[in-house]
């Protein structure tokens, strides 16, 4: 057996033990996107990771949740997708979850939006 099917099975085994269904892993969170084509050049992430613009379109900052959680992005409104890994922590507005770099903004196609609400599935 693959790994990938292995976690799916124990994935499976963990929702029923606990009742919980897969579709209880996905949520709706408000995001923004920070980094733009000329913000945080030659900065690092608060994990050490360096941040650089135009190619890091997997990075996002979330307040508590552990680095290096894999986060698959959905727009609700079009079904585009982006993937995005937490190296950062942030965003520090009120009334916002996520921030995702700009990159991976611009994949979702929110680029011309300072703020929307995505989905979640992790």
């Amino acid at each position: 057996m693959r790994i990938s099917q292995l976690l799916r099975i124990g994935f499976a085994y963990a929702a029923l033990v606990c009742g919980v269904s897969e579709a209880s892993a996905r949520m709706l969170l408000m995001a923004s996107h920070y980094g733009g084509p000329k913000d945080h050049a030659s900065q690092r992430t608060a994990d050490g990771t360096p941040f650089r613009r135009g190619y890091d379109s997997g990075i996002c900052a979330h307040r508590s949740w552990r680095f290096g959680t894999r986060l698959r992005l959905i727009n609700p409104r079009n079904g585009r997708v982006a993937y995005c890994t937490v190296h950062d922590r942030g965003p520090f507005v009120q009334g916002r979850q996520l921030d995702i770099a700009y990159a991976a903004a611009v994949q979702l196609g929110m680029d011309g939006l300072g703020v929307l609400e995505v989905e979640i599935l992790h």
